[in-house]
């Protein structure tokens, strides 16, 4: 029979604590791995049944998880979901990667090199999309550049020139009538 650890002496006490902690870790070890392989049996049992008994469920499962796993792996890493949008486009447009190499190659040379960054990225990413739904081809991207540009101005542009004859809104008088005389030009 045992003694009581108030009865043993502190060298005895020392002992049976480090026996304790090295079969505590012993039975961890025994139980994390014996645990995994119940797991895993127990997911090929639940597997096979949902197969036999309801395939269609099993699909939508395995989509269901596919679809989500997706969806973090995106939120977590932006550069990711730009890396499935070209594997999706090259996909589903059957368009080799060098041949969109030579597009996006045609379009940086068409586009005029002092435009505003966002502005080129925009217009770039317009004529790609009109590339990849076959309205124009690789010749056609320097004459499409005009038009693109045009259409994005007609829609962003923020900054429209005025003519100062022109009436202001709302008012039946002209621009040219609100600025002061007064002030000094330089």
């Amino acid at each position: 029979m045992s003694k009581r650890i108030s009865e043993m002496t502190p060298r005895q006490v020392e002992a049976k604590r480090a026996h304790h902690r090295k079969y505590v870790a012993r039975k961890r070890e025994e139980d994390t791995e014996g645990h995994a392989a119940q797991m895993r049996a127990a997911k090929k049992r639940y597997v096979d049944r949902l197969r036999a008994e309801d395939p269609q469920k099993l699909i939508e499962m395995n989509r269901r998880y596919q679809r989500d796993s997706q969806q973090k792996r995106l939120a977590a890493n932006p550069e990711y979901h730009r890396t499935v949008l070209r594997r999706a486009y090259r996909r589903n447009s059957g368009i080799s990667p060098a041949n969109l190499r030579k597009i996006e190659k045609a379009i940086k040379c068409a586009l005029p090199p002092a435009l505003p960054r966002q502005v080129r990225e925009e217009v770039k990413a317009e004529i790609y999309l009109t590339f990849m739904e076959g309205r124009i081809r690789i010749d056609d991207v320097g004459k499409s550049v005009k038009a693109h540009l045009t259409a994005h101005y007609r829609q962003y542009d923020q900054h429209k020139v005025l003519s100062l004859d022109a009436l202001r809104p709302g008012t039946e008088t002209a621009w040219i009538d609100s600025l002061d005389s007064e002030a000094e030009h330089f």
